[in-house]
């Protein structure tokens, strides 16, 4: 089947590895076998293959309990396809010519600054947006602290690492095993002082603790007067076409 499908850099590894196989169908740990020279751990292959099968860009056969055959459900053209559709992927190669990066670059830069710049060229932009999430986790890798850009609107970098195993004491003092899930949280100060983020951490790790706390509503709800979202949107008043009117009429 012929269908256009978006694969990431780690997941096209594993599609590669099935597309070269001979017998076109592996077990979960010839896959693994497969990509070693990879580093990536029996567990990361296993997520990523599972992801892969959830996009149905993997095709499992499970008549054999103990061992499923995986087999790519999607040709190798397909996946190419859906990558030279990709705005910033295009973007991207537009950018490996020097001469061109240089004059593309600075005239991102002088529209960047004055806020006009064109739509197309934001919606490839991986610079321009609230948040910017990466799962270290899928290649094997712990959290990193990101630097944050001065080009663009990106004002926090979140980072998720590989699950670390550990002991520690619970709320009675005895020793428990416990799986601790790493972020690396990169904020730039300009947007929100340290201590609303040192509050929104507080507050989140309570929340992360007591999760049946988000069913109560708040007791207080505070405005940002000015930035609140309304769904319809309020009629806005046009004071300009008003005047103008009571002048015409006059």
């Amino acid at each position: 089947m012929n269908r256009q499908i978006s694969i990431s850099d780690a997941e096209w590894t594993i599609m590669k590895a099935l597309w070269q196989s001979e017998d076109k169908k592996m077990t979960l740990k010839e896959i693994a076998e497969a990509v070693a020279d990879v580093g990536w751990s029996y567990t990361t292959v296993r997520t990523m293959v599972g992801r892969l099968v959830e996009k149905e860009a993997i095709a499992a056969d499970e008549s054999h309990p103990r061992n499923f055959l995986y087999s790519a459900a999607v040709t190798e053209e397909a996946c190419r396809k859906e990558d030279a559709d990709n705005s910033t992927l295009k973007v991207a190669k537009l950018l490996m010519n020097p001469f061109l990066a240089n004059i593309v670059v600075w005239l991102a830069r002088v529209l960047d600054r004055y806020g006009i710049m064109p739509r197309w060229l934001l919606n490839a932009s991986p610079f321009h947006t609230s948040m910017f999430v990466t799962n270290m986790a899928s290649i094997g890798l712990p959290a990193i602290q990101h630097h944050i850009y001065n080009f663009g609107t990106c004002s926090q970098f979140v980072s998720i690492g590989s699950v670390e195993r550990g002991v520690a004491l619970d709320a009675k003092g005895n020793v428990v095993r416990k799986r601790l899930l790493p972020l690396g949280v990169v904020c730039d100060e300009r947007i929100c002082e340290g201590a609303m983020y040192a509050k929104m951490l507080s507050i989140m790790g309570r929340l992360l603790n007591n999760p049946e706390q988000l069913e109560q509503p708040p007791e207080r709800v505070l405005y940002d007067e000015g930035h609140e979202f309304h769904l319809p949107e309020p009629k806005r008043h046009r004071f300009f076409r008003k005047g103008k009117e009571e002048s015409v009429q006059a």
